[in-house]
């Protein structure tokens, strides 16, 4: 053999355990949730290292997928129970950083002022889902052969690196944030599209990567449900609307008489403000907002206690979004449902959220009740998305409104990935990433600049300098 085919074979079996270890280590139960906090993210520097550290500290992945075979496009739920890939490729909604969160959180904070129709004591309400330190990471390595000519180890993308929140039963949890923060991903890792690199998903006090037997699955399965952004993409086509909405019905054997299928098919076209005429017609037959009433429908028909809303107004005129997210509201009412709501749009988060977790680089850098947010945001990154809101309370004032580009997610910058944008940013930010943090007033946030009082600082000489 010669030397060139020497080193091709030992190139290619290196890359082979590359791949064994790293695809290998996923999906074991993670020991200590924060022992990656101080490790770096992005691209791996030498061959030996084939994996994010996010990679080498693995949980279990879930098995929660969600039902129905009127599937249409890879922006539609998946069918049966079939397990998604490791490692599959990097979109748009995968994005990474590089702070920690804890494992464990406190209580979450009182709801807001769109939730007052709910009163109770957020203390009193034991969390439904808790997600504990959960991270994913993407190959985007190039082909195995011309990694081997330019001599260029494995590539790694983190698109969600420690993220930790809790949703107590019956309320709105909205994860917002610029597109490509990573919330999108979240959604799907919850839901068992993507599997997780580590962390744990807890749902009910029960972790979903110890669920074992079909049986079991199937049972933790139908309390899921999830309503995509693209109404039209996630329905059938070639489907009646009857059958996209039975389906789950029949997977989960609700009911198995056809006649009490239909009669409970007419009951959510109903409930939804459709006809149960509208059921003998097909997808393109109606408009953005039915078709989004029809998705709703299909995610109630197996009666799911948690649903994943994954920007379900965003491809939607101003006055449909607000039928839609009234009728979501009511919902939850009637059927005590708990939402994950995800939104780029914070006057949408603020109508339905009672909690709010702002996303940047796969990180959430503040959680905070939805009033408390909105009135007193305290990370630079919350403040300039709030500044983007139309105010006309704030007309000729100075504020900071969204600046620079977000970073490359394969190498994000060291210390705080925010840095390179924040107004407050010194060499502890540039160095050190900082750890989610809870205030005094129940806040949680993760910025050098808040914990030492910077931020109250450079608020109070904005005041005087617009007093003189």
């Amino acid at each position: 053999m010669s030397i060139i085919e020497r080193a091709l074979a030992k190139a290619k079996q290196e890359d082979r355990a590359a791949v064994e270890e790293a695809e290998g280590l996923v999906h074991r139960v993670q020991a200590d949730p924060v022992a990656d906090a101080g490790l770096p993210g992005g691209v791996v520097d030498a061959p030996d290292l084939v994996a994010p550290a996010a990679v080498r500290e693995p949980a279990t992945a879930p098995d929660v997928r969600v039902e129905t075979s009127s599937e249409a496009g890879p922006a539609g739920e998946p069918e049966g129970t079939g397990r998604a890939p490791a490692s599959v490729p990097a979109h748009a909604g995968a994005e990474a950083s590089q702070a920690s969160a804890p494992a464990s959180l406190s209580t979450p904070a009182a709801p807001c002022a769109a939730a007052t129709r709910r009163v109770r004591d957020p203390g009193a309400v034991a969390p439904l889902l808790r997600v504990e330190d959960l991270h994913c990471a993407f190959d985007v390595s190039k082909p195995w052969l011309e990694r081997v000519l330019e001599r260029e180890p494995r590539r790694w993308l983190r698109a969600v690196d420690g993220v930790s929140f809790a949703i107590p039963r019956g309320r709105t949890f909205a994860l917002v944030g610029e597109s490509g923060c990573g919330k999108s991903t979240v959604a799907r890792l919850i839901v068992g599209l993507h599997e997780p690199s580590a962390g744990r998903i807890v749902f009910d006090g029960r972790d979903v990567a110890e669920v074992r037997g079909s049986a079991e699955r199937q049972r933790l399965r139908r309390r899921f449900q999830m309503i995509f952004q693209d109404p039209y993409a996630s329905l059938n086509p070639r489907w009646r609307v009857e059958r996209i909405i039975a389906e789950p019905i029949r997977v989960f054997g609700l009911e198995t008489d056809d006649a009490a299928i239909r009669a409970r098919v007419a009951g959510l076209l109903g409930q939804v403000g459709l006809s149960p005429a509208d059921g003998a017609k097909y997808p393109h037959e109606f408009s953005g907002g039915q078709r989004q009433r029809i998705c709703i429908a299909r995610a109630l028909a197996n009666r799911p206690e948690f649903l994943v809303c994954d920007e379900p107004t965003s491809a939607l005129d101003v006055s449909v979004q607000a039928q839609i997210l009234n009728l979501m509201r009511d919902l939850q009412d009637e059927l005590g449902l708990t939402f994950l709501f995800i939104s780029h749009d914070l006057a949408v988060v603020r109508h339905m959220a009672d909690e709010v977790g702002v996303m940047y680089l796969g990180r959430i850098v503040e959680i905070a009740a939805s009033r408390t947010l909105f009135e007193r945001p305290r990370h630079p990154y919350t403040r300039m998305l709030l500044a983007t809101i139309p105010d006309f309370a704030r007309r000729g004032q100075a504020d900071d409104a969204v600046r620079g580009e977000v970073p490359n997610p394969i190498s994000p910058p060291s210390g705080c990935s925010f840095h390179p944008r924040c107004p407050l940013a010194d060499e502890r930010c540039r160095r050190e990433a900082p750890a989610l943090r809870e205030l005094d007033d129940g806040q949680r946030v993760a910025c050098h600049a808040v914990e030492e009082g910077r931020d109250m600082a450079r608020a109070g000489a904005d005041v005087q300098e617009e007093a003189s």
